[in-house]
């Protein structure tokens, strides 16, 4: 037993010296390992909107609609408000695509209307209390965390309409409609704002024209 201790701290101990001699290579690795997980969820949602421009793109060559891509789609990450991203004419009818910015993914977004809106990230917490309370063990999203508000000032679009894509999907959608909020679907209308999921607006571009 005490040997298996003196092993232990040796290797510890030959550890922390190799750290010390060559830190400017555990650095970044540590730094890499914690960014990781951050770093896949931005590829994915980068991936999945990347995706849904080049698919917009397929359909408007098929259909004979004019389609202007405004930026790369990345960029709407890192804006601080919502642009307009990609311009879809129809026989003198003009459409703007904007996302959603920032990452939706694992969030539940709340559009207050088109200048104010927040998002939070669900927690899941049941899976122990389910079990002691007699239950079946599930893991079960049942709470919310903290509310972070969003600025969005959707531009307005002369002579057309502006549709919001929120893409990758949320967790849930809500709009703020009457006296309070309530979860919602692709297509309908939040102060003069059209909604759509990206998946749901690339059904409907395929029936509509």
């Amino acid at each position: 037993m005490l040997y298996l201790l003196e092993s232990f701290i040796l290797g510890v101990w030959n550890f922390l010296n190799l750290c010390y001699l060559y830190w400017y290579l555990f650095v970044p690795l540590a730094a890499g390992i914690v960014a990781c997980p951050f770093l896949i969820r931005f590829l994915r949602a980068a991936f999945h909107r990347a995706f849904f421009i080049r698919k917009i793109q397929k359909i408007c060559n098929r259909k004979g609609i004019a389609c202007q891509v405004c930026r790369p789609s990345f960029l709407s990450f890192f804006s601080k408000r919502v642009q307009v991203d990609v311009i879809l004419s129809f026989q003198q009818k003009k459409t703007a695509l904007c996302f959603f910015h920032g990452n939706p993914l694992k969030k539940n977004i709340y559009i207050r209307n088109r200048n104010c809106a927040f998002y939070t990230k669900p927690r899941a917490l049941s899976f122990f209390r389910n079990h002691t309370s007699g239950f079946e063990p599930s893991l079960l999203i049942d709470s919310e965390g903290r509310k972070k508000a969003i600025s969005m000032e959707v531009p307005t679009v002369d002579n057309g309409e502006c549709v919001l894509i929120i893409h990758p999907a949320p967790i849930a959608l809500y709009a703020y409609l009457g006296n309070g909020y309530k979860m919602i679907g692709s297509g309908e209308e939040v102060d003069s704002l059209i909604i759509y999921e990206g998946l749901d607006y690339i059904n409907f571009l395929l029936r509509a024209f």
